[in-house]
């Protein structure tokens, strides 16, 4: 209320000042699920695709901001910021994409490496972590 408030006295004033609001198309929103999609093509990795989805899907449900581990780990593969330390802030998908790519091939030798590592140790520990 209080901002309506002030804008209104403020365009009062300042007429020049506040321009007139025009409305803009609202783009749709891309989903997290393409951005991933475009991201990994972006890197010429778009045959992984299904793999990183199989990831991305167990670990955050696709949610880039998923907070596991007792606050331990976050975003959309589960970034562990006791080993790896905090990702910068905001972190964008593609980002996160990147750098999850990055971890996979370290670690796996690519995404689909990495999924059926997560599937081995889902069936030999009882969860799936990678």
């Amino acid at each position: 209320m209080k901002i309506v408030l002030f804008a209104t006295v403020l365009a009062m004033m300042l007429p020049e000042a506040v321009p007139e609001a025009v409305p803009e198309a609202v783009p749709e929103a891309v989903s997290v699920y393409d951005q991933v999609r475009h991201s990994l093509d972006d890197l010429g990795r778009s045959d992984e695709f299904p793999c990183a989805a199989y990831i991305f899907e167990r670990e955050s449900r696709w949610n880039p901001e998923a907070v596991g581990d007792r606050g331990w780990s976050w975003g959309l593969g589960q970034r562990n910021t006791k080993v790896w330390g905090m990702a910068p802030l905001p972190w964008s998908i593609p980002d996160q994409v990147i750098w999850f790519t990055w971890y996979a091939d370290e670690r796996y030798g690519g995404w689909c490496e990495a999924m059926e590592g997560w599937k081995h140790n889902r069936h030999v520990y009882g969860w799936g972590w990678w």
